[in-house]
């Protein structure tokens, strides 16, 4: 077993970096569990085997053992179990750090839209205010205007398009003719 470990070299700490330290480390650790001899694997106690159930006297491979000779059979037992489940477990794991890691790249993507759309309509509320802001000065100066506007000699009231005696008034005559003045403080010829 040292041996093998002294092949494949020491085994890094876990630590958090980057998606392409990541993706590095998931390479070494595929490769790692392809060149492992093919599984799932068992044990008979702190002896590890190639198969789903050690069956003495059949042509079970040997995968090695984890017994250290120090009188914790239960600690070699555990060691074993962890060892030869690691054989199905690490592929398994190894495919989620891949699906979780694509869904974040999604995730991402979808975080840059919903950024551009929110600046995108941010953008159209500060437009849409100035030009609210502009409507309402337009109106503010029309209404001066309008206010600013003689007021007619038979009534009082701004010039009224239809009203035949503004348009009177418009002529330089005061009111008077046939038609009543539209307007309702009119002083004569209200309908």
């Amino acid at each position: 077993m040292a041996a093998a470990v002294a092949a494949v070299g020491a085994l890094p700490v876990p630590v958090a970096g980057s998606s392409l330290e990541r993706d590095a480390r998931l390479e070494q650790i595929d490769a790692r569990e392809k060149a492992a001899a093919e599984g799932p694997w068992c044990t008979d106690g702190w002896e590890i085997w190639q198969g789903a159930a050690y069956e003495p006297g059949l042509s079970a491979r040997w995968i090695g053992e984890t017994c250290t000779g120090v009188g914790d059979l239960a600690q070699d037992e555990a060691n074993a179990a962890f060892t030869a489940h690691a054989r199905t477990d690490v592929p398994w794991l190894v495919a989620q750090v891949r699906e979780l890691a694509a869904e974040k790249v999604g995730l991402r993507a979808r975080v840059a839209e919903l950024e551009a759309e929110r600046g995108e309509l941010n953008a159209m509320v500060r437009s849409s205010n100035a030009a609210a802001v502009k409507a309402r000065a337009r109106v503010a100066e029309l209404e001066a205007a309008v206010a600013a506007v003689p007021g007619c000699d038979a009534c009082g009231r701004p010039y009224v398009a239809g009203c035949p005696d503004c348009g009177a008034c418009e002529a330089g005559c005061y009111g008077g003719h046939d038609e009543p003045c539209i307007h309702p403080n009119a002083l004569w010829g209200t309908s």
